[in-house]
């Protein structure tokens, strides 16, 4: 099996909730200095059919999109994940925030993440 450049060294996993409101855009993970917020798994669910897309933000701004338009079917069986990848799913840019943009229904769950 190949090994990933993560893989090779211990990385100090943090954990954050996804608490987002409909219609807005919310901060899941602060911007932190010369760092990259790199994502390594995440789930979330909603109690309405809804869309959400995870973005880097400079704090300014400039959001970059970090994954395309995700929806979340509300009903008691559905939900979206990520499972566990330690080379990430993706990765804020230096020194950027990591934010979530909800579509007309609030979206909630957790992702877990580290700096590099």
């Amino acid at each position: 099996m190949p090994v990933g450049l993560r893989d090779l060294s211990r990385q100090d996993v943090k954990f954050a909730k996804i608490v987002a409101g409909g219609s807005a855009t919310t901060s899941l993970v602060a911007a932190v200095t010369g760092k990259k917020i790199c994502v390594v798994s995440y789930y979330a669910s909603s109690s309405g059919n809804t869309t959400w897309v995870l973005k880097s933000f400079d704090g300014a701004s400039t959001y970059t999109d970090l994954t395309g338009t995700m929806t979340v079917k509300g009903s008691a069986s559905s939900g979206l994940s990520c499972g566990w990848n330690p080379d990430g799913h993706l990765e804020s840019l230096s020194g950027e925030a990591l934010v979530v943009t909800c579509g007309s229904n609030a979206v909630g769950g957790h992702l877990s993440y580290f700096l590099h």
